[in-house]
C-alpha cells in the first residue's frame, strides 16, 4: 500500500537538521529508489539521460552515497534495498486515496519522496541526512523553485536521487485552471527542471499540487506520457501540529501498511525539525 503524506507551504521553516524524516521509518527498514522505464524497454536514470538496462534482480541495489564510508562498509544505516523500475504505460495512476492502483512495494517496504523544493539551507538537511543513512528517494520538484535554485537541482541528482515534476507554481486549484495555464504549468516546470542540469531528462513522475486530480488534468498528464502520483491517505504534515505529533501519525499509518510510500515536504518544519 502507497502512503503519501500531503502538504503545503504554508509556515516558516526552522533551523533544526532533518533527523525526524528518517526516525519516522525507523520501525520499517526497507527502503527503495525509483527511476522510469521508457516506453522502448530502456530505463531512464533520475540523474541523466544516457539510458541503462533494466537492472535484473541481482542488480536492484541503488547506488550507496560515495560521501559516506558506512554505505560501503555494511555499518548499521538503514540504507536501500532495492531499485523499482516503473513503466509510465503500465503504471498510469497510483495512489488508493485516488485510484486503485498502489506503487508495487514488498512487506515492510518503504519509498520516501519529498515535494515543493528546492529551497536552501533546507534541501542541503534532508539530502544529508538521507546521505547519512545511505538512502535514495524522489523529489518532486517545483520548477519556479528549480529556476530558482539550479545548482540544488543539480545537488539532488549528483546524489543519486531521482528527479520528478511537482509543476510550475504550485498552484492549489490545480484541476481549475484554464488548459493553456494547465499545459504550462505542466510543460514550463518540467522545462525548468530540466533546463537546471542542462537539458536532460526527468523521470516522467507527476505529482499534482494539491491532488487536485479531474478529468482534464488526467488527460493533459496522459497525453504526456507522464505518470501520476496520488496517495493512499495523509499524515498531516501541513496542519498545525507539532513535529512529534507527525511523527507519531506517520509511525502509526506506517505500522498499519504492509508496504508504504512515505512523502515529505523540505519546506515544512515539522518535516525538517
Amino acid at each position: 500500500s502507497v502512503l503519501l503524506l500531503s502538504g503545503f507551504l504554508r509556515r516558516r521553516i526552522t533551523t533544526h537538521a532533518a533527523p525526524l524524516l528518517l526516525a519516522a521509518i525507523l520501525g520499517v527498514p526497507l527502503l527503495i529508489a525509483t527511476k522510469a522505464r521508457a516506453t522502448d524497454g530502456e530505463t531512464t536514470p533520475a540523474a541523466s539521460q544516457t539510458s541503462v538496462s533494466q537492472p535484473s534482480a541481482s542488480q536492484t541495489s541503488a547506488p550507496q552515497n560515495a560521501n559516506n564510508p558506512a554505505c560501503k562498509a555494511g555499518e548499521d544505516v538503514l540504507g536501500t534495498s532495492r531499485t523499482i523500475v516503473l513503466d509510465p504505460t503500465e503504471h498510469t495512476r497510483i495512489g488508493t486515496m485516488q485510484y486503485r492502483e498502489t506503487l508495487p512495494l514488498k512487506d515492510r517496504e518503504v519509498l520516501l519522496t519529498f515535494d515543493d523544493g528546492p529551497l536552501p539551507p533546507y534541501t542541503n538537511r534532508v539530502l544529508d541526512a538521507l546521505d547519512a543513512e545511505c538512502v535514495k528517494a524522489t523529489f518532486f520538484i517545483v520548477g519556479r523553485m528549480a529556476k530558482a535554485y539550479p545548482a540544488q537541482v543539480r545537488d539532488i541528482q549528483a546524489r543519486g536521487h531521482t528527479l520528478a515534476a511537482h509543476s510550475l507554481s504550485h498552484p492549489f486549484a490545480f484541476n481549475r485552471l484554464n488548459d493553456e495555464r494547465m499545459a504550462s504549468e505542466i510543460d514550463d516546470g518540467i522545462g525548468f527542471i530540466s533546463a537546471a542540469i542542462g537539458g536532460a531528462k526527468i523521470s516522467p513522475f507527476f505529482r499534482i499540487p494539491g491532488l487536485a486530480k479531474g478529468d482534464r488534468v488526467e488527460a493533459a498528464l496522459e497525453s504526456r506520457g507522464l505518470m501520476i502520483w496520488s496517495a493512499d491517505f495523509p499524515a498531516d504534515d501541513w496542519r498545525h501540529i507539532s513535529a512529534s505529533e507527525v511523527h507519531r501519525r506517520a509511525i502509526q499509518r506506517l505500522v498499519m501498511e504492509a508496504g508504504a510510500a512515505r512523502a515529505q515536504h523540505e519546506l515544512f518544519a515539522e518535516e525538517v525539525a
